[in-house]
């Protein structure tokens, strides 16, 4: 089990998932080889999911864009625009000073 040492706090038998400094501790090839493989399957599982994240947002963002500019395109159609313009240069008012207030 656990040894207690002299100030009564527990210490484990042996070191268990003991952090490692790579710089300072010496290790053998195979504790290398082991960290290297290791580490790349937990980055090809974050890969994975990070990337179906993104995929999501950009065809939200893809589908917030292509929306707006639908509804753009919907509200202020060139057909409208003429007509008011044309409804303007008849009754007058186009060709009239304009100020701040009109």
């Amino acid at each position: 089990m656990a040894d207690v040492n002299n100030q009564g706090n527990l210490e484990p038998e042996a070191p268990f998932a003991k952090r490692v400094n790579l710089k300072k501790d010496v290790l053998t090839q195979d504790e290398l080889i082991f960290i290297r493989r290791v580490e790349a399957q937990q980055w090809g599982t974050k890969v994975g999911k990070l990337r179906t994240k993104n995929a999501l947002t950009g065809l939200l963002f893809g589908a917030l864009v292509i929306g707006i500019y639908g509804y753009t395109f919907h509200r202020v159609s060139q057909d409208k625009i003429l007509a008011e313009m044309d409804a303007e240069v008849q009754s007058g008012k186009f060709y009239q000073m304009k100020t701040g207030a009109n």
